[in-house]
């Protein structure tokens, strides 16, 4: 009978350790994701092997495939489906077996039992509501975080292309007031030329040199940004365009006003599903702790005993935690807190939101209209007045410097343009990510 005992006991501490190893070996079962999160994910390219982004849409789906922040984010999302998997899970019983040998010998007395946690049983349906309102939540979370790191890639992309932009039209200025720091040299030589005005132009070249230094470091810097934001090694190249797309595309912006954005916002926004999943998650936590007190975690022990004599005694016992000095209080008081917080947070949250979105419709109409004017009348203005300098240098009615002067005037009205394009888009992205879209398309026409 010992011997017997004996194999049931180590067959079970095997049985135990092979459950145990196979269980270490698995993996969470794939959950439904949420859909806006799914078109995310679905959105990387995992083929695209080539370091060419001509547009940012590019290095957000080579980011999605390859970025050591997503997969952090993945990984962080795994972690919860195992733990969704672990709260579906019944705890494991407990079983209990105790040999006592009595003092003058003979048979052992031999006592057997299980508990079972009734608490677990009962309660699992509120528990697995508290589980998938948690696993829920932490989607929205990583929807939240994707969607900003998604917008830094775009704005690196948008600020890199502007940069190397601006960094080959100052290289442009830099030559022309090389040239006429040389001129002015030769004129001073000559006698045609006073001092001062001879250091006038030096001092203006000693400038705008250090002005093309910063820009390549500035140029430098956010190329150096948007590498680690895409996962590349420090080494590695890529290629992006000269200069950002023009917008030259018609598309029914009007339709596109802050009311529509702001209702769609209200509803998409990664930012306000999560407050509103919070508040949805406190609510799951208040019905699971009423019906946990309620209950007073039961447990349920059964028991079998063989006395020395041979005699058997079988019984259950079930065990019970009065509410009687712990009605919950405190954890209700608590719950009811946090869920005041959150509301005031949504409501805070909505206020900022909300700024942030009319903040970006004005500052993409300030772009458009400044670019507008470029466009039409500086621009052309400038190129008419070269146009005629040009024409009065060749009867010898206007010196060289005022053409180059003229030149300056053109190319600073370009960078000015090359920062408003970057502005407007800059704002168009931030427009579209308030709209729910992953992308802003290419050459939206301006009014």
């Amino acid at each position: 009978m010992k011997r017997t005992f004996l194999i049931i006991g180590l067959s079970g501490l095997f049985l135990n350790a092979c459950v145990s190893a196979s269980s270490m070996r698995s993996e969470a079962p794939q959950y439904d994701r949420h859909s806006q999160l799914a078109v995310l994910l679905e959105s990387a390219d995992t083929a695209y092997t080539e370091q060419v982004f001509s547009d940012p849409a590019q290095a957000q789906r080579f980011a999605l495939s390859l970025s050591p922040r997503v997969q952090q984010i993945l990984a962080e999302l795994q972690i919860q489906d195992a733990d969704l998997w672990q709260q579906q899970l019944l705890s494991n019983p407990e079983f209990e077996l105790g040999l006592m040998m009595p003092e003058d010998g003979g048979r052992w007395q031999l006592d057997a039992g299980i508990s079972i946690p009734l608490v677990d049983i009962l309660t699992r349906s509120k528990r697995l509501e508290v589980a998938e309102s948690r696993h829920e939540l932490w989607q929205l979370t990583a929807l939240r975080d994707l969607t900003l790191f998604l917008q830094d890639v775009r704005q690196s992309w948008i600020e890199l292309v502007s940069e190397r932009h601006k960094y080959s039209i100052i290289q442009t200025i830099t030559e022309a007031s090389s040239v006429a720091s040389e001129l002015a040299g030769l004129m001073y030589e000559a006698g045609n030329l006073t001092e001062l005005d001879y250091l006038g132009y030096q001092a203006a070249l000693a400038e705008q040199r250090i002005r093309l230094d910063q820009t390549k470091a500035h140029a430098e810097a956010a190329e150096s940004r948007l590498r680690a934001l895409l996962g590349l090694e420090a080494e590695a190249s890529f290629q992006v365009p000269d200069r950002l797309p023009e917008i030259h595309t018609r598309t029914d912006v009007k339709t596109h006003d802050f009311a529509t954005v702001w209702d769609t916002a209200r509803q998409t926004m990664p930012e306000l599903q999560l407050l509103n999943a919070q508040l949805k998650l406190r609510e799951a936590d208040l019905a699971q702790l009423s019906q946990e007190i309620a209950l007073m975690s039961p447990g349920l022990h059964l028991e079998t005993e063989r006395e020395s004599d041979g005699e058997r005694k079988h019984g259950l016992a079930i065990s019970l935690k009065p509410v009687v000095f712990d009605r919950g209080q405190a954890r209700f008081a608590a719950l009811n807190a946090r869920t005041l917080l959150l509301q005031a947070q949504a409501s805070q949250l909505e206020n900022k939101l909300s700024d942030q979105l009319r903040q970006a419709f004005i500052q993409r109409e300030q772009s458009s209209k400044s670019i507008r004017q470029l466009d039409q009348a500086d621009l052309p203005r400038l190129e008419q007045m070269l146009n005629l300098a040009v024409r009065e240098y060749d009867f010898m009615l206007r010196g060289s410097f005022d053409l180059l002067k003229i030149r300056g005037m053109a190319l600073d009205r370009q960078l000015q343009r090359v920062e408003l394009l970057a502005s407007f888009w800059n704002s168009s992205a931030e427009i579209a990510r308030f709209s729910g879209q992953l992308t802003v398309a290419q050459g939206e026409q301006h009014d």
